[in-house]
């Protein structure tokens, strides 16, 4: 069973999904799902089931929930909930699927989307959470082929179909053949700033596993980190005109985008070449106020801080 909880939309609501299994010992089961009424105080409603769909009915299970509380509501003038199950196949082929709906707080409408299906990849154990700073949903999952933790991530403001941003293809320690086997991995955002922590599991000798912790800017009992180095600072921040992106341990072609905190996009650079410690410029006066979302792309990954607009 897991739970998310809303605490901005008419008195907020409480989310839930659970699975529900035909005997005790089933190995996989329906994806149940209910919400509270208005208000966290009130009673839940009629349970509905998620896996309605042919084909994945008594396939599921590992359900995780996440819910918008960013403050804001989203372009449906609701909120946004995401549900993600582990689907399972007789050839161990496993996948991450999920539903997702946009007004979340008054209705069931969940519709159906898939976050990792490729063929060869063995994906189990999905997370999810839901950061306030970057008003954005994070995601991974256990890719049990190759052994990586991989993160992804989307806007509140989720379109149809989902095109997930890579953060990064995998942030465990991968040092050494058959350490990562049942990891069952974490993720922390820091509601007030651009941190991240993660926590996963991972075999030790004679049977001692070990906790491991890394974050995007400390690392505690890790040998090999593989998140990038890399700091975005911005100043000032709050602005009212122009805003200095100051890019660390950027060192190879960058592409950089401006969007709101609805995913609009307003501005944004070709690739070009920059040097470490390099300062960008952007002018934001003639932009509406509120709060922006600085992405610096590189490699095929996503770094990203928050700027206010006063």
């Amino acid at each position: 069973m897991a739970y998310g909880r809303c605490q901005n939309y008419n008195g907020g609501r409480y989310f839930a999904v659970w699975e529900a299994k035909t005997a005790f010992n089933a190995p996989l089961g329906r994806i149940g799902y209910s919400r509270t009424g208005n208000g966290v105080q009130t009673s839940f409603i009629t349970p509905i089931y998620l896996d309605n769909v042919a084909g994945i009915q008594n396939k599921c299970c590992n359900p995780k929930i996440a819910c918008q509380s960013s403050g804001v509501n989203n372009d449906s003038t609701n909120i946004t909930a995401v549900v993600l199950v582990e689907r399972w196949y007789s050839n161990k082929d496993n996948d991450i699927i999920g539903w997702c709906n946009k007004k979340a707080a008054t209705t069931n409408n969940f519709w159906f989307t898939s976050v990792e299906n490729t063929t060869g990849i063995n994906a189990k154990q999905p997370e999810i959470k839901f950061s306030d700073f970057h008003s954005s949903f994070f995601v991974t999952y256990w890719d049990s082929t190759n052994r990586y933790l991989p993160l992804i991530m989307q806007n509140f403001n989720i379109p149809t179909p989902i095109n997930w941003t890579s953060l990064v293809s995998h942030f465990n320690d991968n040092t050494s053949a058959g350490s990562l086997l049942q990891p069952f991995p974490v993720i922390e955002p820091n509601p007030s700033s651009n941190q991240y922590a993660f926590l996963w599991a991972r075999e030790g000798s004679s049977a001692n596993g070990v906790i491991l912790f890394d974050a995007t800017d400390n690392t505690v009992g890790i040998t090999n980190n593989n998140l990038p180095k890399r700091l975005i600072n911005t100043f000032p921040n709050p602005t009212m005109g122009v805003v200095n992106v100051e890019l660390s341990g950027f060192k190879d072609k960058i592409q950089i985008q401006l969007t709101n905190s609805l995913g609009s996009l307003f501005y944004e650079t070709n690739k070009h070449t920059i040097t470490d410690n390099d300062i960008q410029t952007i002018d934001i006066s003639t932009f509406p106020k509120g709060i922006y979302f600085i992405k610096v792309i590189q490699n095929e990954q996503t770094y990203i801080n928050k700027i206010i607009k006063n």
